[in-house]
């Protein structure tokens, strides 16, 4: 066995919720005869309504861990990352960003949230869609 993944997922820990001030205004890509349209800021990353994947967060987390292939880590034992992603107003991740110190965890994370299928339902602030911050701790152990 050359790798084998314990997945520990902390799933004792809970999500930590980061407040990042954005001043930009986003807008979808060109697209021939459709009109821009300035997407909702969300300042406070606060929302009356969380973004929900489907079957929930622990169905995310699964996924997650299902996608992450332990032949491309380097290292072993009990490795922890941080992930940041936005949630937009589609629905869509954005902006993944995980920082850790092993820079491969870091990258197989990546590109594992990259591989999962499933769109978001938006966070709603007054009624409106808006873009949401999340942070998830990642907390996996391998052996060699």
């Amino acid at each position: 066995m050359k790798k084998l993944l314990i997945v520990l997922f902390a799933i004792h820990s809970s999500f930590a919720l980061s407040q990042e001030k954005k001043k930009t205004t986003d807008f979808p890509p060109k697209q021939a005869a459709v009109e821009p349209k300035a997407i909702e800021i969300n300042e406070s990353n606060s929302a009356e309504k969380l973004p929900i994947f489907p079957g929930g967060v622990m169905k995310f987390r699964d996924k997650l861990a299902e996608k992450i292939d332990p032949n491309k880590i380097i290292g072993s034992g009990k490795l922890r990352a941080v992930l940041v992603f936005d949630v937009d107003t589609e629905g869509e991740i954005a902006d993944i960003k995980v920082n850790g110190q092993n820079t491969s965890f870091n990258a197989e994370i990546q590109k594992a949230v990259l591989r999962i299928n499933g769109k978001w339902i938006p966070a709603e602030m007054k009624g409106k869609k808006v873009k949401y911050k999340y942070t998830i701790p990642v907390i996996m152990m391998f052996e060699s």
